[in-house]
């Protein structure tokens, strides 16, 4: 994972004294002010709704922040049972489905089925941190899209865009 986002680790050991790990990733560069706005502005949404699904409370809340900020509504998940709870409640008006891939409970698998026969119509994007190759064992469920996290916020918002337009 680590060599996937061009970083490295290096393992310092001794006995009785214990190991050390230092992780090393590459430094994002800094961009201006205004430089921030831009995909929010050039990905931006036409109100459409965003069901996120994924156990990890951050990412949720981040991915929120991020399809907000682009003039999308969203509704948050922490686990498949609500997603597909908040789907029934929804399905007229749920357009798009980020989905995480590996969750505790009821898998991704298991949610996507589910909400695509609640609403078939009903784009979904899985994510996933680990390797590219498990998405593509998703292309015989006809999912709309994978994503890769960690993502930056231009990816999930290019991403979403390309989907519901």
């Amino acid at each position: 994972m680590i060599h996937e986002h061009k970083g490295f680790i290096n393992v310092y050991s001794e006995q009785g004294r214990g190991t050390t790990f230092k992780i090393y990733l590459p430094a994002g560069k800094e961009k201006e002010a205004g430089e921030r706005e831009e995909p929010f502005k050039l990905y931006a949404g036409k109100g459409q709704t965003v069901l996120i699904v994924d156990d990890e409370q951050h990412l949720r809340e981040l991915c929120k922040d991020i399809l907000e900020k682009a003039n999308y509504k969203v509704i948050t998940a922490p686990d498949g049972i609500e997603a597909v709870r908040i789907l029934e409640e929804n399905k007229d008006s749920v357009s798009l489905i980020v989905l995480d891939l590996i969750m505790p409970g009821m898998s991704g698998h298991e949610v996507f089925r589910k909400v695509k026969s609640i609403n078939p119509s009903v784009k979904v994007i899985i994510s996933s941190g680990y390797s590219p190759e498990i998405s593509l064992k998703w292309a015989e469920e006809k999912v709309d899209a994978s994503i890769q996290k960690p993502f930056r916020s231009e990816d999930i918002l290019k991403k979403v865009k390309e989907i519901l337009d």
